[in-house]
């Protein structure tokens, strides 16, 4: 329990700690992140960590816009050196090399994404070697080759989940992940 505050002690602002202990609670199967900049990056690539370590087959879904995902990969590698992950979506090079300044990550990235094609090729990149992060893009069709390929993730997390502002693709990632409806009111965030 101590080691855990002091963990979090290193996140600036009571509502990071709010959401990061909330998020490491394993029973709640889906997390929303809405916190701006720097914060998040830092914020997830911490929580990634973490449940990695507690579970190392835990298979988790990240679905975000291609910037966000270029910030938290490059984090999370400099901060950890982990490579378990993997990035399906087309990757824009030269997007990549504004926001990733370090060559070597850079290569990693590069390496470690796949672009999405027929769905046989995605469930293999997923299923590849130790690549239990799996990161999507924005893209209602990508969400769709996920489905198809009846891959489902223990955790799946929302960046920037205030930019789903179509019914559909909420449908399509509610059935990426089989889980529990829970209300979560302030007390349930302080436990």
């Amino acid at each position: 329990m101590i080691c855990f505050f002091m963990l979090i002690n290193d996140l600036e602002t009571i509502e990071e700690r709010l959401v990061f202990a909330a998020a490491l609670n394993l029973q709640r199967k889906l997390v929303s992140i809405h916190i701006g900049g720097q914060a998040r990056t830092r914020m997830v690539a911490k929580y990634l960590d973490i449940i990695t370590k507690k579970n190392s087959n835990i298979k988790i879904a990240i679905i975000s816009p291609q910037i966000d995902q270029l910030y938290l990969t490059s984090r999370y590698h400099e901060m950890y050196g982990k490579t378990n992950f993997v990035s399906i979506q087309k990757l824009d090079s030269k997007l990549l090399q504004n926001i990733v300044k370090n060559p070597s990550t850079r290569a990693i990235i590069e390496r470690k994404s796949v672009e999405p094609g027929k769905g046989l090729l995605v469930e293999k990149a997923v299923n590849q070697g130790d690549n239990n992060i799996v990161f999507i893009g924005h893209s209602n069709s990508l969400l769709k080759i996920f489905i198809s390929s009846k891959i489902v993730f223990d955790v799946v997390i929302l960046d920037g989940a205030e930019r789903r502002s179509e019914i559909g693709s909420w449908q399509a990632i509610l059935s990426l992940v089989s889980f529990k409806i829970f209300k979560i009111q302030d007390k349930d965030l302080i436990s």
